[in-house]
Order: C-alpha cells, then structure tokens, then sequence
C-alpha cells in the first residue's frame, strides 16, 4: 500500500495538467497568496484590532503570522508530494488510502466540499467589507448591489483564463499594497491634517488595555494572513512548483507582514487608537480614518485600495476555489457537469458559476464584517487542523513517500496546539460559533456521503 501511494504520488507529480494551461514562477505564487489576503476585511479588520488592543495588536499580528506560516509549510509538503489542482480534496483521497479506497473517497469528498463551503462565509465578509467601503467612498448604490457588481467582475475575468487572472491580480497586488504603506509613511512623516508625525512612544502605552483585549483579537490577527495557501490548487500552472510554491508564500507572508507593520505603526502613533477607538472600529473605519488623517483625496484613495483588496482577493478565490470542486467533479466525487471547461479559455465555468452562487448568499443574508469574520475564521481553522494532522499522520504511516518540500512534524504539532489556544481564549463565550463551523463540516459530509451513495460508484484513484 506505502509503495502504490508513493508510485500515485509520483505519477502525479509526472503529469502536465494541459487543461488548465498556464506556467507561472513564485512570483505568481506570491501575487496570488498577497491577493487573497491583503483584501478589505484585512483593511478594516486590521484597524479594528488597533481599536480594540491598540499597539498590543502588533503582537496579535506576529502570532497570526506564525500560525499561517506552520499551516503554508504543511500545505506546501502536501502539494509537493501530491500535485494535483484539487489541493485538500486530493491531499485527503492520497494520504488516507491505506485505509481503504471508500473510507478515502468518504473523508476526500466531505473535507473537500466543507472546503468549498467554508468560503461562502469567507466571501462574504469580503464582499461586504469592498461593498461597504464603497457606499463609504462614493455614495453610490447599496452594499447588496455592490456585493453582486464585484462578485461578477471577478467571476467574467476569471472565465477568460488563469493568465489574465493571474496578471490582474499582480497589477492590483502592487497598487494595493503602495496605497497601504504610503497611508503609514504620510501619516508617520507629517503629511497630514493633524499637522504632527508619529511618535514612537505610544507603542508602549498599554495602560488602557487588557490581555483579555489581545484574545478578542487574535481571529483579528491570524485573518490578517489566512489564505497564504491559496496558490496551491495552481500547482500544475507553475514551474518547479517544489522550491515556488513555498518560496512564495513565505515571500507573500513576509511582505504582508511589512505591509501591515507600515501602515499599522505609521498611523497609530499619529492619530491614536487609545483617544480615538470609536473611530477605529466598524465596518470600514480605513474610510473615516484616511479622511481625518488626509482629507476628501485620503478618503478616495482608501476606497480605490479598498476596491483593489476586494478585487484582488475575489480574483483569487474565483480562480483557486473552482478549481478544487473541477477536480472533484473529474474523479467523480461531485457531479460531472463541473468537470466541464471552456474548449478556448480553459476554464471551470460550471464550477465558477456554483462557486459564485456559494459566496453570494451569505453576504446577502449578513453583512457585519466582523462577526462574519470571527465565525470565517474559526471554520478556517478547523480546516487547517485537518490538514496540519493528515500532514503528521504521513510521516508516520508514509515515511519513505518522496518529499521534495518538508518541515519536522514538531511544526505542524505546534500549530494544532496556537490553533487549540485560539479556539480556547478568543471564543470563550462565544462556543456557538464553534458549533455552527462543525455543522458546516457536517453539512460538507452528509452531502459527500449522500452523492457518493446515489452515483453509485467510487471516484477513480488518478
């Protein structure tokens, strides 16, 4: 069994996936991990946390950052060792044969799909952080019609191939990210209405603050970097994928780090998150704040980089997600019509169409970005559990399998024990949302089990 998984991994490392085209460098891995996260929730959920901890959000960042990576390592070894687009699904189906084609395609087929639905939440609160940012911004329209507007562009780009998607999203990656930072360097230098620059000090008045503060924002902190994995359902479209893979979600964790440290530091030690909390917090306080600190043009300029992270990060999700419910559809864990792709742009669109349908309806239900956020995270979580253990569990029961990316298992224990901690101190009280991400995963099951019952056959091993 240890010898037919090691030839599958093999075999599938050896295949050149010709139907979803494209060849990209780690450059493109990093475009598409800081396009995903450098997105609007992380704008206003970053100004957020300032106005709940203040400067201690810095350390909620670190430690958001920490987790991140220990997950992008294990994605990373899991990707390398099974290349395929379907990333959880197949990393799941490979790794558990040992115990049985069925018990694979089972737990394959219902992480897979939980996957899928754990994005409806994820999108949401993206799409009503950019919708709200623009209602703030230009006065026009509503949340509910921007949130469809923006899930449409993202979606018509996306059906016209992965190379303009993933060009796209460079060009809005680096416009978004030198918004962010100059907003910190202006701020901090002087070049704003307050008529001051920074002052170093106030990084370390904590006075006002209480480590169960740093708690509340630690889903803050970690949303800040989630997605760094998102580059791996590409895994056929880029070169070498066993060194760019994780060379560029390590590059793209470091540079949001900066990001954020620029912008984050830059503006709270000029307008102070401890005198001016209210303004800190809402749904998109990057508005206000950009307003007080630069005018009506920072006000433009917050809603243009606002509009960019929503655009980048649903460019990315239509890209990415799709991708995984195609791979499914191909082996016969979901039903065939999502295996089609277009015959000229080589795109998933029944998969993109469903997926679209996926994001869409939360945010028409809900549009508290911070709530959706803090419940969006905790099923992120509990997904990276799954996969952080099915990593340790391959170096156990598949020592000799060929790993052209790995890290000690000692990595991926860590993170199952930050991840136990958050789950612990920053939803205490707050367990309900604990139970809905569970029912979400029961959810993702019962329809895996439910179709794999009435198809009536078991998914193809390729």
């Amino acid at each position: 069994m240890v010898q037919h998984v090691r030839d599958m991994a093999r075999t599938t490392r050896a295949k050149d996936a010709a139907e979803l085209s494209g060849r990209i460098g780690w450059w493109g891995v990093a475009a598409a991990s800081i396009g995903l996260v450098v997105a609007s929730t992380t704008f206003a959920g970053d100004f957020n946390g300032y106005g709940i901890a203040g400067p201690g959000y810095l350390i909620t960042l670190l430690f958001g950052l920490t987790i991140n990576l220990l997950v992008a390592f294990a994605y990373g070894e899991l990707t390398t060792i099974f290349s395929k687009t379907g990333q959880v699904f197949d990393f799941t189906k490979q790794g558990y044969a040992d115990c049985g084609q069925q018990t694979a395609t089972l737990l394959a087929t219902g992480i897979g799909t939980t996957y899928w639905l754990v994005f409806g939440l994820v999108w949401a609160s993206e799409t009503a952080a950019g919708a709200h940012a623009m209602v703030q911004t230009t006065g026009l329209g509503t949340v509910t019609l921007w949130i469809i507007t923006l899930n449409l562009i993202a979606m018509g780009v996306n059906m016209l191939g992965i190379r303009l998607t993933i060009t796209t999203v460079t060009i809005l990656v680096l416009c978004m990210v030198g918004i962010r930072m100059a907003m910190g360097i202006a701020a901090f230098s002087g070049l704003n209405l307050l008529g001051g620059g920074g002052d170093l000090s106030s990084l370390l008045d904590m006075s006002e603050f209480e480590p169960s503060d740093l708690y509340r924002t630690l889903p803050l902190g970690i949303w800040a970097f989630i997605g760094l994995e998102f580059s791996t359902p590409l895994v056929n479209e880029v070169r070498d994928p066993s060194t760019n893979i994780p060379r560029g979600m390590i590059i793209g964790g470091l540079t949001i780090l900066v990001m954020a440290f620029t912008m984050g530091i830059g503006i709270i030690t000029t307008f102070s998150p401890l005198v001016n909390q209210a303004v800190y917090v809402g749904n998109a306080p990057q508005i206000e704040i950009a307003g007080v600190l630069f005018g009506p043009y920072g006000r433009l300029f917050a809603g243009i980089a606002s509009f960019l992270a929503t655009m980048g990060s649903l460019l990315i999700a239509y890209a990415a997600i799709p991708r995984i419910l195609y791979a499914m559809a191909q082996q016969g864990a979901w039903p065939r019509t999502f295996a089609w792709l277009h015959p000229r742009f080589l795109s998933p669109w029944p998969a993109t169409i469903a997926t679209g349908f996926v994001f869409l309806v939360p945010s028409l239900i809900s549009t508290d970005v911070i709530s959706l956020i803090r419940l969006a995270t905790v099923v992120w979580l509990l997904t990276y559990v799954w996969v952080l253990a099915l990593a340790i569990k391959l170096k156990f029961t598949h020592p000799d399998l060929d790993r052209p990316f790995s890290r000690h298992f000692g990595f991926y224990v860590f993170g199952i024990g930050l991840i136990s901690f958050v789950l612990w101190k920053a939803y205490a009280g707050e367990y309900h949302l604990i139970a809905v991400a569970l029912a979400i995963f029961a959810l993702g099951f019962t329809f895996a089990k439910a179709w794999l019952d009435y198809a009536g056959t078991t998914p193809r091993a390729g």
